[in-house]
């Protein structure tokens, strides 16, 4: 019975361990420390080939200022709220800033 346990918990871990975390990070020129950090979801499914929702349009979130940094993130929450495969959310994190002339 205790190796019967152990074997579940055990793949259990393994298929955690295959869902995966990972974070990009896009920074546009030098970072700027006066933004305001916004989130969105974006959601995906079916191994990721098919996008639930549309894609982020930063220059409309933007209000057509520029932005600063862009990072995507799927983290373990994702994973608690994802579903094997068939839903995948992923949350992006951007930041905008004033026009600055280089």
């Amino acid at each position: 019975m205790k190796a019967f346990k152990f074997k579940n918990i055990l793949t259990a871990i393994c298929l955690i361990s295959l869902y995966g975390c990972g974070t990009l990070n896009f920074v546009n020129g030098v970072e700027v420390n006066d933004t305001v950090k916004r989130e969105q979801w974006h959601h995906s499914g079916i191994f990721e080939f098919i996008e639930f929702s549309s894609p982020i349009k930063i220059n409309y979130l933007c209000d057509n200022k520029q932005w600063d940094t862009i990072t995507i993130e799927k983290s373990f929450s994702n994973l608690i709220a994802s579903s094997a495969y068939v839903y995948t959310p992923w949350i992006a994190y951007y930041e905008c800033r004033d026009n600055i002339d280089y």
